[in-house]
């Protein structure tokens, strides 16, 4: 396998994954190895093809089935979904290698983009208004677009729906028309019923949101692996951006304008903020962790509201929500994130400091840490002061199950430039430099939010790989 972590084994207590591995022309193949990936976790087939793994805890429906023989390509199957005392089955079909034309056996692809900014301090919070109407008439164009639903924001689901008709009936009829007050109460309901699907929080447990982002997911693209908000409501846990969708979701289900806005990676919610008079602006909740907040020191409204401006990274042009890194594959595939960030003072020392960073990202794709340079001992937020920023986003895609896939493109939505921080430098990096076969910055436009958004974005082509 090309990306591998071993986790303490489970307990006993669960269900069951049992299945049949076979050849192409149906024969069993004996000697298999399936393992539950990231975990300890394993089964070998008997002559007859089966297999059985048995304490699989209950946990959420994104566990990884892997099956491996030598002289096979490897097998994997994911969004596997276990039951306490239930068997769930999982079928294996296994290729003889050099049986494709293609053959990415063994191969990771690995494409990541630091950026440099200057950041420049604000002290203000932008609160909402109390006054804040809920009022269709009083919107400007430019904000209808936000009312809309798509792939990923689904207000127009009827379990989103349905939620936020409940919510709202917790209002007092007379406040219902009070923007901010009907806002308060999404925030509210997210807040005290999702949990923040974070590897601290669910130990163990390879299904997690947050370990599988960080050592392997399953799906054609982040979007496909994420919950949709429906689903988010059905499981109650989940990551930040799942968290953000779900709030916009349910915020527009009550005609509110709204987008999920990435400060890097981690997103926080947008919403407008109608004043009486006509004119109007965005603010900011953040019910993940906002979650984070109420559950470990009781503050209910510690998200609400968040981020200060100069920290947003970029925002949606449409009724979806952009994504930090973005690929498309024609098969699923194992994939995890890497990169991290940095803070440096505001001199030309902390400048020097932050230009190594970026020279040592572009010539090996780790990210410096700790001691290694020198930078600001706090947290990118709490910083009352101007200062460079560096960033790193990254994408491992394990390339076993993408047999007819001849090639695939990455994009990277780029951080905006405007009052409150500017881009210096930007540095990509792969561990196929050789595969990387154009590269090119796109733009997307809406004409009625007048909104744009720049993708990075990386090309690459597999044809000339080797067959193993």
């Amino acid at each position: 396998m090309a990306i591998v972590l071993a986790t303490p084994c489970f307990s006993h207590a669960g269900g069951r994954i049992m299945g049949m591995v076979m050849l192409p022309d149906g024969n069993p193949l004996a000697g298999v190895s399936v393992n539950v990936y990231g975990s300890e976790l394993s089964s070998i087939t008997d002559a007859s093809g089966a297999y059985e793994i048995s304490g699989v805890p209950d946990a959420a429906p994104r566990y990884i089935v892997v099956a491996e023989k030598e002289g096979c390509l490897v097998g994997q199957q994911g969004f596997v979904d276990v039951v306490d005392g239930q068997v769930t089955e999982v079928d294996f079909t296994l290729l003889p290698q050099k049986t494709v034309g293609l053959d990415l056996q063994g191969e990771t692809l690995m494409i990541g983009l630091a950026s440099l900014l200057e950041v420049s301090y604000t002290p203000d919070l932008l609160e909402p208004s109390d006054n804040a109407l809920l009022d269709l008439d009083l919107y400007p164009d430019e904000v209808m677009p936000y009312l809309g639903s798509g792939n990923y924001i689904t207000p127009d689901d009827p379990a989103v729906r349905q939620l936020a008709e409940e919510i709202l009936a917790t209002v007092p009829e007379a406040q219902r028309q009070k923007m901010t007050v009907v806002a308060k109460a999404i925030y509210n309901w997210v807040v005290m019923n999702i949990d923040y699907d974070l590897m601290k929080n669910f130990p163990g447990d390879v299904s997690s949101g947050n370990w599988q982002t960080t050592y392997g997911g399953w799906g054609r693209n982040f979007s496909n692996w994420c919950y949709t908000p429906a689903e988010l409501i059905e499981e109650k846990r989940g990551i930040c951006i799942e968290y953000e969708r779900l709030t916009t979701s349910l915020l527009r289900a009550l005609d509110i304008p709204a987008r999920p806005a990435p400060l890097v990676a981690h997103p926080v919610s947008q919403w407008w903020n109608q004043n009486p008079n006509g004119s109007g602006y965005w603010v900011n909740m953040e019910t993940s962790r906002g979650h984070v907040s109420w559950e470990e020191w009781g503050d209910m409204w510690a998200g609400f509201p968040s981020v200060k401006e100069h920290l947003i990274g970029f925002v949606s042009v449409d009724a979806e929500a952009p994504i930090h890194i973005d690929w498309n594959c024609m098969d699923n595939c194992i994939w995890y994130e890497f990169g991290g960030q940095s803070t440096f003072e505001y001199s030309s020392g902390g400048l020097k400091e932050a230009h190594k960073g970026m020279n040592r990202f572009f010539k090996e794709g780790s990210f410096p840490r700790g001691s290694e340079i020198a930078t600001i001992p706090v947290t990118m937020g709490k910083i009352e002061e101007s200062y460079y920023f560096m960033t790193s986003r990254g994408v491992a895609l394990d390339l076993n199950g993408l047999h007819g896939q001849s090639g695939i493109r990455v994009r990277f939505p780029l951080l905006a430039n405007n009052a409150y921080k500017s881009e210096l430098l930007s540095l990509h990096w792969t561990n196929h430099p050789e595969w990387l076969s154009d590269w090119s910055i796109q733009r997307e436009y809406n004409e009625q939010s007048l909104e744009t958004l720049d993708y990075l974005v990386f090309d690459f082509d597999f044809t000339g790989t080797t067959a193993l």
